[in-house]
């Protein structure tokens, strides 16, 4: 496993343009990263802190409840303080992908600190069988509970939390900033969370296959037997009530192509789902910002974040202006 990690540490530092990378004892597995970013191209630090667990479970790989965090190196820059957080879920179908997959990551683990003044938060979940409904959505609400409780000590503000999420992690991003249960499991409620961004992310609505018998089966199965379990597993019909905190949301998506039918001819999204999604939370008061990524196909969409000037980059910018009062860095 440790030579996994520093294939992840050696992997993410060249894709990132680093010239050096180094470690050494301490209470928190960490790497100091050295990188540039355009259009100036001033080599700045990046400290990042790995593996932390959030959460123990009996014969669950620690690896799966734990996240990264990355920061301005406070060795070679002035220390975070109440910098606002971006809590972020990776994709993968829910079988596949890590917190520090540098495919996926791309600039963001820089871009956060460097451009916005943030910590940049990436967290793993439970995969597979073992993370079916709703075992990998209490594990999303579990770390940003720990976020909560512990982001102070690495100089972030927990006043000031962003959840966002690519492909299936949009999805649990997406039940975790709308049904409560996941958070108030964690001795926490939504109110922690000023803003959620689902990245190109689809399935907000679960009842969509309940109008079949094979369809009102699969919902049993998945979520239990009773219409008001699916309604509970279902964002966008939380979304509709008036009485119930949500946070301000960013939507993005490619477009209203299926998974392999882009533009391009890579993977795409659901323009559809994310309409859906931002009619329901406004119907019912809440802010949703819903942004189509010209150009984008699915996998763009997520690791495009970071790069200058790019369609992406700009809509979260300005969402994460309004909800935590970033401003780009000179």
């Amino acid at each position: 496993m440790h030579g996994i990690l520093a294939a992840s540490a050696l992997a993410l530092a060249l894709l990132i343009g680093t010239s050096a990378v180094t470690a050494h004892e301490s209470a928190i597995s960490h790497v100091h990263v050295t990188n540039s970013m355009a259009p100036d191209y001033e080599w700045f630090y990046i400290l990042w802190q790995r593996d932390i667990p959030f959460a123990e479970i009996p014969g669950v790989d620690p690896n799966l409840l734990s996240l990264d965090i990355y920061s301005m190196d406070p060795t070679m820059h002035t220390p975070p303080e109440n910098a606002p957080v971006f809590v972020y879920v990776h994709g993968g179908g829910g079988t596949r992908g890590d917190k520090a997959w540098p495919r996926d990551l791309g600039e963001k683990p820089v871009w956060f600190p460097r451009k916005l003044g943030m910590l940049f938060v990436s967290i793993n979940y439970r995969l597979g069988d073992a993370g079916a409904y709703p075992a990998a959505q209490q594990d999303v609400a579990n770390a940003v509970a720990w976020v909560h409780d512990h982001i102070a000590e690495f100089g972030g503000d927990p006043d000031r939390i962003v959840l966002a999420g690519h492909s299936a992690g949009a999805s649990l991003v997406s039940r975790v900033a709308t049904n409560d249960s996941f958070l108030n499991n964690a001795g926490k409620d939504l109110t922690i969370l000023k803003g959620a961004i689902t990245i190109d992310g689809g399935g907000f609505n679960a009842l969509s296959r309940a109008d079949t018998p094979a369809g009102r089966a699969s919902l049993v199965e998945t979520y239990g037997p009773d219409r008001s379990d699916w309604e509970a597993a279902s964002p966008l019909h939380i979304a509709t009530r008036q009485d119930h905190y949500i946070p301000d949301w960013l939507l993005l998506h490619v477009g209203n192509f299926g998974i392999g039918q882009s533009a391009g001819g890579g993977a795409g999204g659901s323009e559809s789902d994310a309409m859906a999604m931002a009619a329901a939370l406004r119907s019912s008061g809440h802010k949703a910002t819903l942004a189509e990524l010209i150009g984008k196909d699915h996998f763009g969409s997520s690791v495009d974040i970071g790069r200058i000037d790019d369609p992406v980059t700009l809509a979260v910018q300005r969402f994460l202006a309004e909800v935590v009062g970033v401003r780009i860095a000179p």
